[in-house]
């Protein structure tokens, strides 16, 4: 199921106009003034001094060369309103999938709280188009034994407290990922 639901999204966001995202060494408000006259949006809430901004590839370019932010390997404005019109055939999909409520806790990086059962569907869809508030997320988890952070890099498992590993999956990995036993 899982597999699943990550696919179908994949496959939807793949078909939108590509964009750009960057990163840049600064906090929201600063950030809110670096691009308010760029139609970029706020990507991601990583730390107090690291916000990720998504859009146009264009704008994003602008954005980069008047203030150092640093560019992101990825093919499309993840987390932006460029991913919109992949929301409502998302949640048409989902509706016919059966979720469950996790068995452990799980805090949303859409809302920075604990994940229910009556949400999930909604909070999958609003991660198409929502900042991720990675920040948030891990200051309401302050009992966690240790982070593991999957993805091409290791940016995230750096801005957290305590024990963490990175797995270092995609962008040219040529190693599986580890489907979970059923």
């Amino acid at each position: 199921m899982v597999w699943g639901i990550a696919t179908e999204r994949g496959r939807l966001m793949a078909a939108l106009p590509g964009g750009a995202m960057a990163a840049l060494r600064a906090g929201e408000q600063e950030v809110k003034r670096l691009i308010a006259r760029e139609a970029v949006a706020i990507a991601g809430y990583n730390g107090e001094s690291q916000t990720v901004i998504s859009g146009a590839q264009d704008a994003i370019e602008r954005v980069v060369a008047r203030t150092g932010a640093i560019p992101l390997a990825v093919s499309h404005a993840f987390h932006s309103p460029m991913m919109a019109r992949a929301a409502e055939p998302f949640g048409r999909f989902l509706a016919a999938e059966h979720l469950r409520k996790p068995s452990r806790r799980v805090i949303s990086t859409v809302t920075a709280a604990e994940i229910g059962e009556d949400d999930l569907r909604e909070l999958l869809v609003r991660q198409l188009t929502a900042p991720v508030r990675f920040q948030q997320a891990i200051s309401a988890a302050p009992e966690v034994d240790l982070w593991i952070e999957v993805g091409p890099g290791r940016v995230l498992s750096q801005l957290v407290n305590g024990p963490a590993i990175s797995i270092e999956w995609g962008r040219g990995s040529r190693r599986p990922f580890p489907r979970p036993l059923q």
